[in-house]
Parts: structure tokens; sequence; C-alpha cells
């Protein structure tokens, strides 16, 4: 994660861990076109949810967004 400007959103993750774990882990990475979005929308959540029910790390993060201050360039350095 780069600097920030200050307009944009903070670095954060949701873990959400399985009782069971399978050893498996999948990072969500919410849409957006990089404009919009958080890693706590209700799809991201439910999706996660049902992941580690089955026994998988699931983990949602929020990147820097265009209309928030960042530049195209930072949202896909923060993604990839």
């Amino acid at each position: 994660y780069g600097p920030d400007s200050g307009r944009s959103v903070a670095p954060l993750a949701d873990v959400w861990l399985p009782e069971r774990p399978r050893g498996s882990s999948v990072l969500l990475v919410h849409g957006g076109f990089f404009v919009a979005g958080h890693r706590q929308m209700l799809p991201m959540r439910l999706l996660a949810e049902r992941l580690a029910a089955q026994g998988h790390v699931a983990v949602t993060f929020d990147y820097r967004l265009v209309f928030r201050g960042a530049k195209i360039d930072d949202s896909v350095h923060d993604v990839v």
C-alpha cells in the first residue's frame, strides 16, 4: 500500500477464520472499477462468511480509490 494523499481510504482488511481450517485462503477484491466500493460491502461479507464456513480463510481489503484522491496506478498497485 503506497503513500496516501490524505483523501483516500485507509489500508484496512477484514479476516474471516474458519473453525476447522482446510489450509486454503482466499483474497477477495471488491468491484467498483477503482472508483467505488469497500471491503465491508454486503456481497463481500456474505461470500467471506460462506468461505469461512467451508474451511477457508477469507480476507477482504480496501484499496485507494480514484474518486477519493488516488490515481489509477495507485489503485492497481494496491490490488496487485
